[in-house]
């Protein structure tokens, strides 16, 4: 599937044209919960950049995606794959799965 307003890669980051923010925006209102609070975590999490990457042994962090999706060590076998979590709809849904389970608690630090 091919993401509107991502036109493709240049130096390897990606191009984000106009209208990615309101893309983002709908998509956040797609689902129930507070769009506005999702808002906030995302660009605290990835500041809107659906390829942002985390590594980090120090603090078990390897976090993909808008919502910074974790997948160190045994969350690897547990959730989907990087490739997957870098398109901005899945990593999307995938986090208003984990929000159904316990809230914002995956992202108390942007709260």
């Amino acid at each position: 599937m091919e993401t509107p307003f991502i036109s493709g890669t240049l130096m390897n980051k990606i191009v984000i044209e106009d209208g990615f923010n309101g893309f983002l925006k709908e998509m956040l209102q797609k689902f129930d919960w507070d769009a506005d609070i999702a808002w906030s975590v995302m660009n605290c999490e990835s500041n809107g950049n659906p390829i942002a990457h985390n590594f980090s042994v120090e603090t078990r962090d390897d976090s993909w995606g808008l919502f910074q999706i974790n997948l160190y060590g045994d969350l690897a076998t547990k959730r989907p794959s990087p490739e997957w979590l870098v398109i901005p709809e899945n990593n999307i849904n995938y986090a208003f799965q984990l929000y159904q389970q316990g809230g914002w608690e995956h992202w108390k630090n942007c709260l």
